[in-house]
């Protein structure tokens, strides 16, 4: 039970005559709660995130998951194929649903685009990263071009945009290339038109790796009808799945794992649950990695076991 797990380790220096004035005085302070008469206290949101902070002491997760965390993500380089492997692993490893992101390419830095004819009306754009990353858009245009044309508007693009982020381009492209509009084959102009499609990163946003709902589900919380459904609204609900990871981004650069429990979320689907994220790099671009779970999941394990996948992600991928 959560509040015997806390208890122990709260409490395990005091008498058995005192636990009782202990516990009365932490539930006046909010760390316990005693929601009926017959059950037992719990930990609330407040007494989790002072365990968490303060008591909680991290072990190592065992030489034989990482070997095999270690052997199934590098058995590819494949940046999906990674990911989606690595959400599997993390998920049958901490018995709780893992998510993976891929990579948002925003920051990333352009290393070339190259425009390749794919018909008479339609151009294939690619977009090479520094972090070794490809991106490729179609892109309908109103006449044939020869190759050697396409190769001319490429070589001006890369002149202009090329060691910039995809950010940069998006926000400055028309100011960086407006001159060059008028060269004979309108392709520039098609390019000004198009880059907020062009040079934005919806697309892989939107790419996501869930894994382990059947561990979450067979959790005693579920037997509560609410917190159930919570659960699978939540998970039918890509775009708020992004949201909440997308919340953490900028914390996670400086601080490493991240846990937020229960009501913190700001999230009436998540009030039950609690949250372990942390970042991957691939070069200079990154994604998110974590775990969701009961409030009273084992952090001890959970915490570096997160921590070393994402780790590992950023040593196969780089």
């Amino acid at each position: 039970m959560a509040s015997r797990y806390l208890a122990n380790r709260c409490f395990s220096y005091l008498s058995a005559a005192t636990i009782r004035n202990e516990l009365a005085d932490l539930e006046e302070k909010g760390y316990v709660d005693h929601p009926h008469t017959s059950a037992g206290r719990v930990p609330t949101d407040k007494g989790y995130r002072a365990y968490v902070d303060n008591l909680v002491q991290y072990v190592d997760i065992s030489p034989a998951e990482k070997r095999v965390l270690g052997r199934r993500l590098t058995a590819t380089t494949e940046t999906e194929e990674v990911l989606q492997e690595a959400s599997k692993i993390l998920g049958k490893i901490s018995r709780q649903l893992s998510i993976v992101t891929s990579p948002h390419i925003s920051s990333g830095i352009l290393e070339r685009i190259e425009l390749i004819p794919l018909s008479s009306i339609r151009v294939l754009v690619v977009l090479t990263m520094r972090s070794g990353l490809v991106r490729t858009i179609t892109m309908e245009v109103a006449a044939e071009f020869r190759r050697e044309e396409l190769e001319n508007v490429s070589r001006m693009l890369n002149e202009r945009i090329a060691g910039l982020t995809l950010g940069e381009i998006r926000a400055t492209c028309a100011d960086r290339i407006k001159d060059l509009q008028n060269e004979q084959t309108g392709l520039i102009r098609v390019i000004i038109c198009s880059s907020k499609k062009l040079f934005d990163d919806v697309r892989e946003r939107e790419r996501l790796y869930i894994s382990g709902t059947q561990n979450i589900v067979g959790q005693p919380e579920f037997q509560n009808p609410q917190s159930f459904r919570s659960m699978m609204e939540f998970l039918d609900d890509e775009d708020l799945i992004i949201h909440v990871l997308e919340r953490y981004e900028d914390r996670m650069e400086t601080e490493g794992v991240t846990v937020t429990i229960g009501n913190e979320h700001k999230n009436k689907k998540l009030e039950f649950y609690s949250l372990i994220v942390s970042h991957y790099r691939i070069g200079d671009v990154s994604g998110v990695i974590g775990l969701i779970g009961p409030k009273r999941m084992n952090y001890a394990k959970a915490v570096p076991l997160v921590d070393f996948a994402a780790h590992t992600i950023s040593h196969t991928l780089s």
